[in-house]
């Protein structure tokens, strides 16, 4: 009636959930709730981009990779999932691959490019870096058994500087002294220097920690 060319319209399939209704009430977390919950708005972008099509789905890190790779002619007409574990799977691999420069602002501490590198593999929402950074930074230490053990270790700790080389010389050297090995060797340790049984590799950790922190961790009591 205007005089202008028809547009072309796309229609996306249905959502449902596993379980079957999506809506306000059943099933749908709304932007809000999603976003409280560490989303990345990347993770929804790349979910909802690919979710009903034959597309592998997988993290974008930016809209312009996204936008390239977008084909709405591959989407089906057959209702189509929304799984949120599949999400939050989703919303960890696009963590384990931002760089530092897209974080810094939003991480609310003074990391640095190298803390952010040692972590991210190891969270599956951005706030869970806030507590690695309490691991290494904290004046506190942890709770541990086996203390005779530690004692034996704090005894074989190098002397500074530390690099990278460092938790290998200095658990070589227990293994030498104690014939522990495995798991027996190294769990006391990670447990007495950060309180947790997994987390970033050590020879990363252990030199960010500093060794004033290490001897006070290894020490009795733990506060």
């Amino acid at each position: 009636a205007l005089g202008f060319a028809t547009p072309a319209f796309g229609h996306l399939a249905l959502l449902k959930t596993k379980d079957g209704e999506l809506s306000k009430r059943v099933g749908g977390s709304d932007i809000r709730g999603l976003r409280d919950a560490g989303i990345e708005p990347m993770a929804i972008n790349s979910l909802l981009a690919k979710m009903g099509t034959s597309d592998a789905i997988e993290p974008f890190a930016d809209m312009e990779r996204l936008v390239a790779s977008f084909d709405i002619s591959k989407f089906g007409r057959a209702t189509a999932i929304y799984d949120m574990q599949e999400l939050e799977k989703l919303n960890e691999k696009l963590l384990h691959q931002l760089p530092f420069s897209t974080v810094k602002d939003r991480l609310g501490f003074a990391a640095d490019e190298a803390f952010w590198l040692a972590v991210r593999a190891n969270i599956k929402k951005l706030g869970e870096a806030e507590q690695w950074w309490e691991i290494v930074h904290s004046l506190s230490g942890y709770h541990a058994d086996d203390l005779d053990y530690l004692k034996t270790a704090s005894e074989l700790l190098p002397l500074e500087p530390w690099d990278e080389n460092t938790w290998s010389q200095w658990t070589k050297a227990i293994a030498a002294k104690t014939g522990r090995k495995g798991k027996d060797l190294f769990m006391p340790l990670r447990l007495a220097l950060t309180g947790l049984e997994h987390g970033p590799e050590m020879k990363i950790l252990l030199p960010m920690i500093k060794r004033s922190k290490v001897v006070h961790r290894l020490g009795v009591p733990f506060l």
